[in-house]
């Protein structure tokens, strides 16, 4: 889905991640992403999001996890809800974003059941 690598695309994460427990979290919930830890990644990235609701690099990542997850169990409405309103609040802070689409593109082809990407 989305590189891992977002700090570059959000100028607003680069002063968050100054703090270094938001640093760990992040830095965790790359590292878990990477693993396919979906559980622990979706704690992380909400986690973030929760504290720092105007950072879209948060947001976007606690979608992907979301996303992530569905595909390796299945789709859930609670983790549904989640993504929908992940993804609402990335779209509310940058309508233009890319990633926003590949995103969506991802959760269709889970409701549809076409993983094959």
């Amino acid at each position: 889905l989305l590189g891992v690598s977002l700090r570059s695309d959000d100028g607003a994460l680069t002063g968050v991640l100054h703090d270094p427990e938001q640093r760990q979290v992040y830095e965790a919930g790359i590292h878990a992403l990477r693993e396919e830890d979906t559980s622990q990644a979706i704690k992380c990235f909400e986690r973030l999001a929760e504290r720092e609701p105007r950072i879209k690099t948060y947001h976007l990542l606690a979608a992907q996890s979301l996303v992530r997850h569905m595909q390796k169990h299945e789709w859930d409405i609670g983790y549904a809800v989640r993504y929908k309103r992940h993804l609402r609040r990335a779209r509310a802070i940058d309508p233009h974003d890319a990633k926003i689409a590949v995103l969506r593109k991802a959760y269709g082809a889970l409701r549809h059941g076409d993983l094959d990407e």
